[in-house]
């Protein structure tokens, strides 16, 4: 019996031995993949035909099909491998997948199956230059099969909470944390705040450090984080607004899929009575294409009415094109469809114009006079795209790449308050949270927390304190500090309900500086 294995990677196995041959070949191993996904629905000679070998006539590409499949048969040994004419799939008693048993595991409702089964991202690390198509698809079929583990974990969380199993409900909330951005690496990593409250969840649960019990802990975690980690709602805030992942064809482009979005959620929010959805937690509960019905989910999935989803794309030269769409998440109807050109060295001035278009969508007396921002409107395209690369490696917890692109924005643009946040954060969670050189990076932020929007401001100014807290010596101006600390956290998490980063400021700053009347903050509040 041959096994095929595509979550965390892709690699074939026959009767437990590693495969040899075709059976180790990138583009045989691409089309089992396909097949193995396609289930018993199969496809079509055409579409594998269009997926693997597009440099390919017909005639030569049924040719090669023809070739790859009976190279499989003999090097894997299994001559009824394949069934099915004009629709190919695999043959159930020649083959299982991986990602056959998650699937099966969720019809039948079995959740412990479907998350035993799902080890990492679809595909991860496995790449076929030469086929766009091919590509596409993995990239959809990844999004959609980590929004069904996501699910599946939170599931898992939350049977786990109405047990007051608070080990188990926190193991499965990392699992849940730990499928965020579609690009994360596999083996359940996580982040950082995930780790730490999964840290707290267990010391809360034996009573180490904190004299509370599950069963205090976990309704309110749930309550709090719930809303935080994008539990879908039945009230839609009109006020709030998600920026989807942008489509984007183009590899010179890649950087601006995420980049769109940490750029317009910056720019658009606290301008008027608008916010918008954290980037984290959008890249989290994204499912789906750039289209209504997926923008639709995201909104429900985040609380946001307000969504504006699109793409971008090479015009030729030096040119790009914006394409974008805002919908109201609660009936689906589009509010305005955007298009914005401009020069691909100037994206600020493109994302500038968008904003704008959005503004005015919603409220053209909002447009007038409207700044937009975010507070990365000061620093060079080339420190930006690196800032921006550098988030995509901060949200997948790779912190020794993190830090090396901050440091390289930081050198390029001395006063880039969000890169010298970040380098903090990141040498604070990879050495210790009162780490001399961290601290020095928060208070520089703090010191250049000036036209930022208001998510990152409230957010900086907290880091910025926890800082000087840190490095305080006299118990009078760290008692000042700390009250200070904790206004700060629970304005942020007043403002921005649905932010994780402002609910983990909330819970990492009572549990270290402390809580209660004095403070102004309860301790069942920080917890």
């Amino acid at each position: 019996m041959l096994r095929v294995w595509m979550f965390g990677g892709v690699s074939v196995a026959l009767e437990g031995r590693p495969a040899r041959g075709a059976g180790t070949q990138r583009k045989p191993l691409a089309l089992l993949a396909l097949l193995a996904a396609a289930g018993e629905q199969g496809l079509s000679r055409d579409k594998l035909l269009l997926y693997l070998w597009p440099e390919c006539d017909e005639e030569h590409g049924r040719n090669t099909l023809r070739q790859t499949l009976h190279a499989l048969r003999r090097d894997l040994g299994e001559p009824l491998l394949f069934a099915g004419t004009s629709e190919l799939r695999l043959d159930p008693g020649s083959a299982t997948s991986d990602v056959g048993d998650f699937l099966a595991a969720l019809v039948r409702g079995d959740a412990e199956a479907a998350a035993a089964a799902y080890a990492g991202p679809f595909l991860y690390g496995f790449h076929l230059p030469d086929a766009p198509e091919f590509e596409r698809w993995a990239e959809v079929t990844r999004h959609d099969l980590a929004g069904r583990a996501r699910t599946t974990f939170e599931q898992l969380a939350a049977q786990a909470t109405r047990r007051r199993d608070a080990v188990s409900a926190g193991e499965w909330w990392l699992r849940a944390a730990s499928v965020g951005s579609p690009t994360a690496t596999p083996s359940h990593q996580t982040s950082a705040p995930a780790v730490r409250l999964a840290g707290q969840i267990r010391v809360a649960a034996t009573g180490v450090a904190l004299a509370v019990t599950a069963a205090v802990v976990f309704p309110l975690l749930w309550d709090g984080i719930s809303g935080a980690m994008g539990v879908s709602r039945t009230t839609l805030d009109p006020a709030l607004l998600a920026v989807a992942p942008f489509e984007v064809f183009d590899p010179a482009l890649a950087v601006w899929q995420e980049g769109l979005v940490d750029l317009l959620a910056r720019d658009l929010d606290g301008l008027g009575r608008l916010h918008t959805v954290s980037p984290s937690v959008v890249l989290r509960r994204w499912q789906g294409s750039p289209d209504p019905e997926s923008a639709s989910r995201l909104g429900r999935a985040t609380g946001a009415r307000l969504v504006l989803f699109g793409s971008l794309l090479g015009t030729g030269g030096d040119s790009v094109r914006l394409a974008g769409t805002l919908i109201d998440a609660a009936t689906g109807g589009v509010i305005a469809d955007l298009e914005r050109r401009d020069q691909a060295a100037r994206i600020d001035r493109l994302t500038d114009s968008v904003t704008l278009a959005v503004l005015h969508a919603l409220d053209p007396a909002l447009s007038a006079g409207a700044r937009p921002g975010g507070g990365l409107r000061s620093v060079s395209l080339e420190s930006l795209k690196l800032f921006l690369r550098e988030e995509q490696f901060f949200r997948q917890t790779r912190w020794d790449s993190a830090r090396a692109y901050y440091e390289r924005a930081t050198a390029r643009d001395p006063s880039f308050a969000l890169a010298y946040r970040r380098l903090g954060g990141v040498l604070s969670w990879s050495r210790v949270s009162y780490d001399s050189l961290a601290s020095s990076y928060l208070l520089r932020a703090g010191s250049l927390n000036h036209g930022l929007g208001a998510r990152d401001s409230v957010l900086l100014r907290a880091d910025s304190l926890t800082a000087a807290v840190n490095i305080t010596a006299d118990e009078l101006t760290s008692w000042n500090l700390s009250r200070e600390l904790l206004r700060t956290v629970r304005e942020a998490t007043l403002l921005h309900s649905n932010d994780p980063e402002a609910w983990f400021a909330m819970g990492e700053s009572g549990y270290h500086t402390g809580a209660g009347p004095l403070l102004t903050v309860p301790e069942s509040e920080v917890l």
